[in-house]
């Protein structure tokens, strides 16, 4: 979608190299049959894709009548977390291991992209989505209410550098305002953007996306990031895509669960709370459970929730 930031990224960085820009109907891209098709038969080599529209994808491979015959260097995710059982199942087919995937985590106010990170073919990285290290030129630190945090400490992420927005926000409220920031780093004076996103650093000194700091949900006074939830059920063996919001009742709240099923008869609504009590708290667990044939995705490719 061009009000999309990927695009800018998309558009731009096929010109600017000198490749061959391919636009497709809307029609096109939201039929996965249909994409998958135009990727083979127009010979694309980068492919652009949320996590949650590059699932609809995966479920074509599994059709007799694929023919695999796809020319694929590098497949993009950007706009959404992406967890690490999804490019497991890319890789099991021979095929596709020809293709790097790529997981870049960037937002509006940075001009996009900001990190990256080129998941190996054979990962045994957990479900955390690593989104890497800093692009040339840009400082990503992580801090907390006081300070700069200590390696495996959670915070929010700041970026500085020359894709940072120079103004800012138009008829900015004080909230907006406060998100750029100018403090003291590496001992010169540096303007930050502040982007509400919880990361850490792992034994690789690389980020780990946490969630977003306004995200959490609170039921019978548990904190819950709704990713959690949804990270567990996408383990599970026969789970092919989920998706877990809050319902707000009169006078409780509670969590519910979409899934998605490889086989629609492969599992029982039992068989999934069985697998997810192995992975998660009670507090956590959905008290309601809805199978689906598909999640609906919005004009750019994310899950609606």
């Amino acid at each position: 979608s061009y009000v999309f930031d990927f695009s800018l990224w998309e558009i731009g960085c096929a010109l600017i190299n000198g490749g061959k820009l391919i636009i497709l109907e809307q029609a096109i891209l939201q039929n996965p049959r249909q994409l998958w098709d135009a990727v083979c038969a127009k010979g694309m080599t980068v492919l652009n894709q949320t996590p949650s529209a590059f699932r609809a994808l995966l479920r074509i491979f599994k059709q007799p009548a694929n023919s695999f015959s796809h020319k694929l260097r590098y497949v993009v995710f950007g706009g959404e977390t992406l967890p690490f059982s999804l490019i497991e199942k890319w890789y099991k087919y021979a095929e596709n291991q020809h293709t790097q995937c790529v997981n870049m985590y960037g937002i509006t106010e940075c001009t996009v992209h900001s990190t990256f990170y080129s998941v190996p073919i054979t990962s045994t990285e957990q479900d955390d989505s690593i989104i890497g290290d800093p692009l040339p030129g840009l400082d990503c630190i992580v801090m907390n209410e006081n300070r700069q945090c200590e390696d495996g400490e959670t915070g929010e992420l700041w970026i500085s550098g020359p894709t940072v927005s120079t103004h800012g926000y138009l008829r900015p409220t004080p909230q907006e305002a406060a998100r750029f920031r100018i403090i003291s780093h590496l001992g010169q004076p540096k303007r930050f953007y502040c982007t509400g996103d919880l990361v850490k650093r792992d034994v690789k000194n690389r980020l780990v996306y946490q969630g977003r700091k306004d995200s959490q949900v609170k039921i019978n006074g548990h904190r819950i990031e709704l990713a959690d939830i949804e990270y567990a059920l996408l383990r599970l063996p026969m789970v092919h895509e989920a998706s877990v919001s809050l319902v707000q009742g009169r006078d409780y709240a509670h969590l519910k669960a979409y899934v998605v099923l490889d086989d629609p008869h492969s599992m029982s609504a039992n068989n999934v709370l069985k697998g997810l009590n192995t992975l998660l708290p009670d507090y956590m667990l959905p008290q309601q459970l809805c199978f689906v044939d598909h999640l609906p995705l919005n004009i750019q490719g994310k899950h609606i929730k």
